[in-house]
C-alpha cells in the first residue's frame, strides 16, 4: 500500500509540477528593435558593449515560447502517465471497470488518430506527427488526473496552486503596465505606441494578452468564491485585494472575450452561491461592487490620462469600437467560419485530419476570394495557424463523427459529475465550493475557445484538465465503487483457491504480460517521447536564432555586419533543417534567406562590373545564381509538404513547378526569386514567366497584400506580361481592400509624369485606372491626379471633363471644389473664381496651401496687389515647407495664368529654399525655360544644383545633352 500511495503522491505533484511549468515558464523574447534600440544606447554608457555582449544571447535569441511550453509540460506529463500506468494496472486495488465516458473519450481518441491517416500533410510535415503526438498525450493524461482517488488535502494544494500561478501572471502584467516599472525593472522594454505592441505589453513576458487573461479567469472564480466563504477579516482582506487585481487585470489586457465572458459568468456564478454558503445576495452587496468597479475604471482612465500607464483611453474605446458589426465581419474569426465551412463540406463526416487545418487552409482562402469577388470579409496576407474557434477546427479535422464523440464525453462526464455533487454531503461547505468555483473555470474556458484557441496551448490546456478533475470528482465517489473495508483486488490478481492448478490458467498469464507490458511500454516510452520533443524544441531554438539574426541584419547600417548577421543565420537555419528536415516555416525562412544572399552578391556584381573587373563581376553573378537557385528548391521543396489530396478536396496546385501546400510567404519569395534570377540570366527564358505566375498566384493567395500587387504591376510593366483585364483587376483590389496605396500609387505616376514631362505611359497610368475602378468614392486620389496630369500637360478638354466629374461625384471633397476653382481660373471667369475661393477656407493643411496661393494670383489678376501679398506672406511665413510654398505658386503661375517670368522666379526660390533636395520637376522645369530663352548664365547655375540633387535622372541627361549639342551649333562660325 505503501507504493500504491507513493505512486499516486508523485502523478499529484508531477500534475502540479506540470501545471506551473505550462503556465509560468516563458523565456524572455523581444523584438530586434528594441534589442538595437538598447544596442545603440549602451555604446554611450562605460561597459555598455561589454553588458551587452553579455545580454545579447537572452535578448536576441528567444526561444519560441509556446514550443518550450509545451515541450516541458510534454517531459513532466510522461512520468506521470508511468506512475498512472504502474499504479492504476498494477497497485490500485480496484477492479479496471469499463465506464461509458471514459469509453467514449478514448473512442475520440481513436478515431481522431484513424482520422489523421488520411491527414494530406501526413508524413510530408513534421508538424503533423507532433501534433498527434500531443492529441495522445493530454487525452491520456485527462484520464489519468480524472482517475484519482479523491482527497481534500490535494485538492486545497490544487486551488491554491491556481491563486498562486494567477497572482505571478497578474502581477508581471501590472508591473509591466506601469511605465515607471518599465524604466526601472524592464528596462529593456521601450515604448513603442504601434497597435501590435500596445496590444501585447501586458503580459510580454509571459505570453499573449488573451492567453494571460484566459488563466486567470480560473483563479478568478476560486478567489471570488473564497472571498464569500472566508471568516477571518485578514483572509478576506487578501482574498479581495485578489479580486480587485483580476478585475483590473481583465481590463487592462483589453481582451474582448474576457470583457464578454466575465460579466455573465459571475452574474450566475454568484446566484448559486449564496444557496451554497446559505446566505442571501442583498442590494447592498450589488451597489459595493458597482462602486467598486466604477472605483476602478475612473482611476484606470485617469491614470491613463495623467501618463502614469502605457495604456491610452483610446485604446479601450478602440476595442469597443471594433466589436460592432460592421468591423466584426472584416475580423479574423468570421472570415474563418466562413472559409471553415468550405472546408467542412468538403469532408464532414470523416474530417481531414488532425492538424490539417494548417496546410490547407489558404488554399481554401484563396479559392473562396477567387469565387466571391465581392465578399464582404477582409482578407488576411499573414499565415493562420490557428481557426480561433476550436470547435470548428475540431470538426474541419475529425468531421461530425469526431465532434459527435467528444460532445458525447463530455455529456457522459458532466452527467456523472452530477451524480457525484447530488450525492456529496451538503455539510462539506468548502469541498462543494471548490467544486461549483472548478466547474466555472471549467464554463469559462470551454465558452472562450468559440472566439480563441485555448485547447492548442498547454498552459490552458494543463489547467483545463485539472480543474475538469476538481469539478467533476473521483471514481471512488461512485455508490457502485467496492468500499474501504473490501479486499483489495486488483485487475492482476486473483482470489487464491484449493486447486494449485489454476494459478496456471492461460487466461490469467495472458492477462497478467498484458498489464506487466502495457506497464513496461509506458515507462519505456518516457525517454524515446521527450527525445521526440526535445529534437522539436533545439530545431526550434536553431530556426528562431537564425530569424532573429535575419530581422537583426536588416536594423545594421554596416554593410559587413549586415553580411555576418545573414551568414550566422544561414549556419542556424542549416542546423534546424539538418535536426528535422521536415519543418515547413524554416524551409520557407530559408529560401527567403537565400534570395538576401542573392541580392548582395548581385550587388558585388554591379560594383564589379561598374570597376571594370569581369572576372569578378562572373564570380558574383554565378554566386548570386547559385543561391536563387538553392533557394527556389528550398521553396519548392516546401510547396510539397502535403499530399496532394483529394479530388473534392480545396487544393490546387497553381504552378507546374510547385506543389499545392503554397501561401502568399512562399509564393512571394518564389516571385521575387525568380524575377532575379531572371534579370541575372536573361539564357534562362523561362524565368520571368515563372515570376510573373508566382505573382498572380502571391495575388490569388493575399487579394490585400499592396506590396506584392504593386509589384506585380511593374513586372507586369518591365515584362509586357499579362493583359488589360488582369491589370484592372489588380487596381479593382487595391481600391478595395487598400485605397490608400492605389493613391499612393496613381500620386507617384502623376509625378513621373512632371519629371519627365514626356512621360504619356503616366497619364495612360492613371486613365487606366479610373476605367478600372469606376466611381468607387475611396479613391479620390485618382482622378485628383490625373487632372493635375491634364493640366500640366496642357489636355485643357480632358482636363475640364474630369474636373466636372470629380465635382459631381465628390461634392463634399474639398480639393474638388479647389479644381473647380482653377477650372473657372483657366476659363478666364476671374471673379466667378475669386467669390468660390473666398466663400471658405479648406481645414486640409495642404489643400489649404494651394488654395490661398491661387487666391493669391486671383486677386492679381483683378488688381488688388495689396491683398494678394497679404495672402502669399500669410501663406510663406506660416508653412514649415517655403520651398513647397514656393513651387506650388510657380505651378499655378505657370500654368494656370501663363505668368512666365514670376513661375521662374519662384522656381529660384523653391530650388534655393533645400538644396541639394530640391524637386526634381522644379530643376527641369527651369532647365528647359533657361534653354528655350537661352540664358546659359541660369541654365548651368541650375544644372550643378540638379546634379547634386538629382542624379542619375534620364530626363536631366537627355537635356544636357540637347542644350550641349544646341550651345555648339549657335558657337560654331
Amino acid at each position: 500500500m505503501e507504493r500504491e500511495h507513493f505512486l499516486v503522491r508523485m502523478v499529484r505533484l508531477l500534475g502540479l509540477l506540470a501545471l506551473a511549468v505550462s503556465a509560468l515558464v516563458y523565456p524572455l523574447q523581444l523584438d530586434n528593435e528594441w534589442t538595437a534600440a538598447l544596442y545603440f544606447r549602451l555604446q554611450s554608457v562605460p561597459y555598455g558593449p561589454l553588458l551587452f555582449a553579455n545580454l545579447e544571447p537572452t535578448l536576441r535569441f528567444g526561444y519560441s515560447p509556446l514550443v518550450v511550453k509545451e515541450t516541458l509540460a510534454s517531459w513532466v506529463l510522461l512520468p506521470l502517465l508511468a506512475c498512472w500506468l504502474t499504479w492504476r494496472l498494477a497497485l490500485s486495488g480496484r477492479p479496471l471497470r469499463r465506464r461509458a465516458e471514459g469509453v467514449a473519450l478514448v473512442a475520440f481518441l481513436l478515431w481522431g488518430l484513424l482520422a489523421t491517416l488520411r491527414a494530406p500533410h501526413l508524413g510530408y510535415d513534421s508538424e503533423c506527427f507532433y501534433t498527434v503526438f500531443d492529441f495522445i498525450l493530454w487525452i491520456l493524461v485527462f484520464l489519468a488526473v480524472s482517475d484519482l482517488p479523491a482527497s481534500e488535502r490535494f485538492g486545497r494544494t490544487l486551488v491554491r496552486c491556481f491563486l498562486l500561478i494567477g497572482l505571478v501572471l497578474m502581477l508581471i502584467s501590472l508591473a509591466e503596465s506601469f511605465e515607471s516599472t518599465s524604466r526601472c525593472v524592464f528596462k529593456v522594454l521601450l515604448k513603442n505606441d504601434t497597435d501590435r505592441y500596445q496590444r501585447n505589453l501586458y503580459g510580454s513576458l509571459i505570453g499573449h494578452n488573451t492567453g494571460v487573461a484566459s488563466i486567470a479567469m480560473g483563479p478568478f472564480f476560486f478567489a471570488l468564491g473564497a472571498f464569500f466563504a472566508a471568516r477571518r477579516p485578514s483572509v478576506r482582506l487578501g482574498l479581495g485585494l485578489y479580486v480587485l487585481i483580476a478585475l483590473w487585470f481583465f481590463q487592462i489586457t483589453k481582451s474582448r472575450a474576457v470583457w464578454l465572458l466575465i460579466p455573465p459568468l459571475t452574474v450566475v456564478y454568484l446566484l448559486g452561491l449564496g444557496s451554497i454558503l446559505g446566505f442571501r445576495v442583498r442590494l447592498r452587496h450589488f451597489l459595493a461592487g458597482i462602486l467598486i468597479v466604477a472605483t476602478m475604471v475612473l482611476a484606470l482612465i485617469a491614470g491613463s490620462r495623467a501618463g502614469i500607464m502605457q495604456g491610452h483611453v483610446s485604446d479601450y474605446m478602440a476595442r469597443l469600437r471594433a466589436m460592432a458589426p460592421e468591423t466584426l465581419v472584416k475580423g479574423t474569426r468570421v472570415r474563418i467560419v466562413r472559409i471553415g465551412y468550405d472546408l467542412v463540406k468538403a469532408r464532414p463526416f470523416a474530417g481531414h485530419g488532425l492538424a490539417a487545418f494548417v496546410p490547407l487552409y489558404p488554399q481554401a482562402q484563396a479559392d473562396y476570394f477567387e469565387r466571391h469577388p465581392d465578399s464582404p470579409f477582409q482578407p488576411t496576407d499573414l499565415l493562420t495557424l490557428e481557426a480561433h474557434n476550436d470547435y470548428l477546427q475540431l470538426l474541419i479535422e475529425t468531421g461530425f463523427i469526431g465532434v459527435g464523440l467528444a460532445l458525447a464525453a463530455i455529456v457522459l462526464h458532466l452527467r456523472r459529475g452530477l451524480g457525484r455533487w447530488r450525492r456529496l454531503d451538503p455539510a462539506r461547505r468548502e469541498e462543494r465550493l471548490r467544486r461549483y468555483s472548478a466547474f466555472f473555470a471549467v464554463c469559462a474556458t470551454m465558452l472562450h475557445a468559440f472566439v480563441d484557441f485555448p485547447f492548442h496551448l498547454a498552459p490552458l490546456t494543463t489547467s483545463f484538465l485539472f480543474a475538469v478533475a476538481l469539478a467533476l470528482g473521483s471514481p471512488d465517489e461512485d455508490e457502485d465503487e467496492p468500499s474501504a473495508e473490501s479486499p483489495a483486488v486488483g485487475p492482476d490478481v486473483s482470489e487464491p483457491s484449493s486447486g494449485r492448478g489454476e494459478l496456471f490458467q492461460p487466461l490469467l498469464r495472458v492477462r497478467k504480460v498484458a498489464v506487466l507490458s502495457i506497464i513496461l511500454v509506458g515507462w519505456g516510452l518516457v525517454v524515446p517521447g521527450a527525445m521526440f520533443t526535445g529534437r522539436r524544441l533545439l530545431a526550434d531554438m536553431h530556426a528562431l536564432r537564425a530569424n532573429g539574426n535575419l530581422e537583426y541584419a536588416v536594423t545594421l547600417s554596416d554593410e559587413d555586419e549586415r553580411r555576418r548577421a545573414l551568414s550566422e543565420a544561414y549556419r542556424e537555419f542549416s542546423l534546424s533543417l539538418r535536426i528535422d528536415p521536415l519543418q515547413y516555416i524554416p524551409r520557407i525562412q530559408m529560401g527567403q534567406l537565400r534570395f538576401r544572399l542573392a541580392l548582395l552578391f548581385d550587388q558585388d556584381f554591379g560594383r564589379a562590373l561598374k570597376a571594370g573587373n569581369r572576372r569578378r563581376a562572373a564570380l558574383e553573378r554565378q554566386g548570386a545564381i547559385t543561391y536563387l537557385e538553392d533557394g527556389i528548391r528550398d521553396l519548392q521543396r516546401a510547396s510539397f509538404m502535403i499530399d496532394s489530396g483529394p479530388a473534392d478536396g480545396p487544393t490546387s496546385r497553381p504552378l507546374e513547378v510547385v506543389g499545392p501546400r503554397v501561401n502568399r510567404v512562399l509564393t512571394y519569395a518564389l516571385a521575387r526569386s525568380w524575377a532575379l534570377y531572371a534579370e541575372l540570366d536573361p539564357m534562362r527564358t523561362d524565368a520571368s514567366g515563372n515570376a510573373f505566375r508566382a505573382y498572380q498566384e502571391t495575388v490569388r493567395q493575399a487579394p490585400n497584400l499592396a506590396s506584392a500587387i504593386v509589384e506585380t504591376l511593374g513586372y507586369m510593366e518591365s515584362k509586357g506580361l499579362g493583359d488589360k483585364a488582369y491589370r484592372h483587376r489588380l487596381y479593382d483590389l487595391l481600391a478595395r481592400y487598400e485605397p490608400e496605396e492605389l493613391a499612393a500609387y496613381a500620386t507617384n505616376r502623376s509625378r513621373a509624369f512632371l519629371d519627365c514631362e514626356a512621360d504619356d505611359r503616366a497619364a495612360r497610368d492613371l486613365e487606366d485606372i479610373l476605367e478600372a475602378v469606376g466611381d468607387r468614392k475611396n479613391v479620390f486620389e485618382v482622378p485628383l491626379a490625373l487632372a493635375g496630369v491634364y493640366m500640366v500637360s496642357g489636355e485643357k478638354e480632358k482636363y475640364r471633363e474630369l474636373v466636372e466629374r470629380i465635382a459631381r461625384e465628390f461634392p463634399d471633397r474639398e480639393a474638388a471644389r479647389f479644381l473647380v476653382a482653377s477650372d473657372s481660373v483657366l476659363r478666364g471667369r476671374y471673379a466667378e473664381a475669386e467669390t468660390m475661393l473666398r466663400e471658405s477656407e479648406p481645414g486640409d493643411p495642404n489643400v489649404r496651401e494651394r488654395w490661398t496661393l491661387l487666391h493669391a494670383e486671383v486677386l492679381r489678376v483683378l488688381g488688388r496687389a495689396d491683398e494678394a501679398e497679404a495672402l502669399d506672406a500669410r501663406v510663406l511665413r506660416g508653412t514649415p515647407s517655403p520651398g513647397n510654398a514656393y513651387f506650388t505658386r510657380a505651378e499655378g503661375r505657370r500654368y494656370l495664368l501663363d505668368r512666365a517670368d514670376e513661375a521662374l522666379d519662384d522656381y529660384e526660390r523653391a530650388i534655393r529654399c533645400y538644396p541639394p533636395g530640391g524637386s526634381a520637376s522644379a530643376y527641369l522645369v527651369l532647365l528647359r525655360a533657361y534653354s528655350d530663352r537661352e540664358n546659359w548664365g541660369g541654365f548651368d547655375r541650375v544644372l550643378a544644383l540638379a546634379k547634386l540633387s538629382i542624379r542619375d535622372n534620364p530626363i536631366l541627361e537627355s537635356i544636357e545633352r540637347e542644350t550641349a549639342a544646341r550651345r555648339g551649333r549657335e558657337s560654331s562660325p
